[in-house]
């Protein structure tokens, strides 16, 4: 077992610093199944409607791997109704054994509204990065103690980066008729080189995509499909399909399936007017499952949302 441990300590440390490189490869933490997590990775998302939100959310991957990747948020979206704009902002950590990024994310959407029926829109987004890339080694084991790329000590830097895309939908209003919604997104679009001690590690582009629909049976039930679809260099990395039901005001339900090989199940409760009139508490969690042998070896993961929204019109 102690072999095994510093076996996927290794991997994970050298899957890492590969991924950095020139090569086509994850740099940022994966898409979620949920769906009011979509700000962060697309600005055009912030704040559609007229709601303001504040987010709190965590995953925790591979329960049975030590030192396996962990992501949160904290996040606040604002719209300025008046002026067909949305503000958002949100504090990020996410952590894989020795290698840690934190940082803030700032967004801006501007929104173009009634372009083809009453409800729809078009909004465009950008955001701007800067987060803070640390190595520390020192709590760490390997297999072998003189590589000096794994051992060459402590190394925190702020490195910044722009992102930008754009959404739109043929329906804002929620429980109202059928709609539709598309968009995509670009981060890294600009940004700096990681400089570490040991080299200039470029990053790449990422471009991330979701379309779906909603469904409504009955004005209080909501069955919504969607795909989302990570890609980087014109590689395919994540495609992700998933459904959620919803009973207005009550609860949510839904299963997902991504191309990483991995299942997940969802659910969660929703308490209208909790701390004041035209507001809504979410509560939510996820539990995901490998379904490849390599992933069955690492464990379960599970992520934990929580969602506040007030009507500000």
């Amino acid at each position: 077992m102690k072999k095994l441990t510093k076996l996927k300590l290794t991997f994970a440390i050298v899957s890492f610093f590969s991924s950095l490189q020139f090569v086509s490869s994850q740099q940022l933490p994966h898409l979620s199944f949920f769906d009011n997590t979509g700000f962060i990775w697309n600005p055009a998302m912030t704040a559609t409607d007229y709601n303001m939100r504040t987010s709190m959310f965590y995953r925790q991957q591979w329960l049975g791997f030590d030192g396996a990747p962990r992501t949160g948020y904290i996040g606040l979206e604002y719209p300025w109704v008046r002026q067909n704009m949305s503000f958002g902002g949100a504090l990020i950590t996410d952590s894989s054994g020795p290698i840690s990024k934190n940082g803030i994310k700032l967004t801006y959407a501007y929104k173009l509204e009634s372009l083809l029926n009453r409800y729809d829109q078009l909004s465009f987004g950008i955001s701007a990065d800067f987060t803070q890339f640390s190595y520390d080694p020192s709590n760490e084991v390997f297999n072998d103690e003189a590589d000096q790329l794994l051992v060459s000590g402590r190394n925190s830097s702020f490195f910044p980066s722009v992102g930008a895309g754009f959404f739109y939908t043929n329906n804002t209003e929620e429980f109202d008729d059928n709609s539709f919604y598309v968009g995509i997104s670009g981060t890294q679009v600009y940004s700096t080189s990681i400089l570490l001690d040991r080299g200039n590690f470029e990053r790449d582009m990422h471009w991330f995509s979701t379309i779906g629909t909603k469904l409504y049976f009955d004005y209080q039930y909501k069955l919504e499909p969607r795909l989302q679809i990570n890609v980087v260099n014109s590689e395919i990395l994540d495609v992700m399909a998933s459904a959620l039901f919803e009973m207005e005001e009550t609860f949510w339900a839904g299963v997902g399936y991504s191309s990483a090989m991995e299942l997940s199940f969802q659910g969660g409760y929703i308490l209208p007017d909790a701390l004041a009139r035209y507001s809504e508490l979410r509560i939510g969690a996820l539990a995901n499952i490998g379904l490849s042998d390599r992933l069955k070896d690492f464990g379960p993961g599970f992520e934990v949302f929580f969602l506040y929204k007030y009507d500000v019109d």
